[in-house]
Parts: C-alpha cells; structure tokens; sequence
C-alpha cells in the first residue's frame, strides 16, 4: 500500500469527479443544464415573488414569522417542481431524437467540469481555513492536489479581495475557535480526572493548551 501512487486524498478527488462526470453522463447535457437553471429559476421566484405573496400569506397565517417560513418552502418547492417537470420533458425529447449522442458526449465534458469545480472548491475554503505549510501531510503528499490547487487559486480570483479577506479570517477564526474548545475540553478533563494526568506522565500545560487559555481570556475581556 506504501507503493501505492495515489493517498486518500487523490482517490476521494478521483471519486467525486468521476462520481460527477457517470451522473451528467447518465443523465444527459440538457438534463443537467436544465436542472441548473430549474433551481436557479426557483431561487428567482422565491425572492422577487415573496413580497407579492406575503400579503396573502399573512390572511391565512397570523403569526407573521411562519407564514414567511412556510411562504418561502412553498414558492420554492412549488416552482422547482415545476420548472423540473418541465426539464425533464425537454430532455426526454432530446433524449429521444438524433442529438442522444451528442448529448452524452456533452454531459460526459459538463459532468467533468462540474467535478474539477466541486473538488477546486471544497479545496479552496480548506485553504482559506488552513494555509499550505499548516495542512496535513495527505494533503501535502497528494500527487492531485497540485492541479487542484490551480483550479482553487482561479476560483479564488473571481472573488474580490475585501470579501476573499473576509472569508479567510471568519473560517479561521471557527478554527481556532474549535481548536480552543479541544484543548479547553482536554484541560477540563485533567482537572476532573487527575489519574488520566497522571497517566500521561506530564506535568503543566503544554503550548496549545496555555495558547487556548489566553485566547480564551481575551475573547472575554
């Protein structure tokens, strides 16, 4: 296994974009277009035709909180289905004439795509949360990563630089803080149970758990 070329990390990026590309395969160019724009036609409905269903919502529900909740879940649900009936027998035709071929071929090349992007933006948001000379060696020995890395830094440069900013410290600073409470919860422990400390032969605070404490004295001054 030690010979192996590829780590977990490159199996589970082959396996979303192949996982990606069987499912557009399957499905079909227009299909998967459609099912974009059918949720994407759903997101429209639900925020421009809010408004001019609240009042209509508000008649029937008297507690206003709800009736916006359930107004949203209906105007989406409703137009997503409906926008899917609608996808799909425009697919069916497609599916059904002399363009089958051709949109195989393009589901095959969009699904492809789709999974380059997927893959280049979970890895974008893990190296906003967790810069490269931090991160784990399966990820830094992923033979994969490099490609994806390239993919994340083109992502990353469609995003202005005050909100990519923005991103960065908000995901970090959930890091740390899920770190401290780790160590915090590690502290706990040796407070309440001395023979756990004692097992572990050490004595003090090592450097995270005294780094967890100070944050946690500043957050709180």
């Amino acid at each position: 296994m030690d010979n192996f070329p590829l780590n977990t990390a490159d199996l589970l990026i082959l396996g979303v974009v192949l996982l990606s590309t069987l499912f557009a395969l399957s499905r079909g160019f227009v299909r998967e277009l459609l099912s974009l724009a059918a949720w994407a036609g759903a997101t429209f409905v639900t925020i421009y035709g809010f408004s001019t269903a609240r009042p209509f919502a508000y008649e029937i529900l008297a507690i206003p909180i709800l009736a916006d909740i359930i107004l949203a879940v209906v105007l989406f649900i409703a137009s997503l289905l409906t926008f899917s009936l609608i996808g799909r027998a425009i697919a069916a035709r497609v599916k059904e004439s002399k363009l089958k071929p051709l949109d195989r071929g393009l589901g095959l090349f969009f699904g492809l795509i789709r999974g380059g992007l997927l893959v280049s933006l979970f890895y974008l948001m893990f190296a906003w949360m967790m810069p490269s000379r931090d991160q784990p060696g399966w990820a830094q020995d992923s033979k994969l990563m490099p490609l994806v890395a390239l993919g994340a830094s083109l992502l990353s440069e469609l995003v202005p630089d005050d909100e990519e900013k923005e991103r960065i410290e908000v995901l970090r600073g959930a890091r740390e803080q899920t770190l401290d409470v780790i160590s915090i919860g590690r502290l706990f422990q040796r407070f309440t149970d001395p023979k756990s400390a004692a097992a572990d032969g050490k004595s003090g605070y090592n450097k995270e758990e005294r780094g967890a404490m100070e944050r946690l004295i500043e957050r709180h001054q």
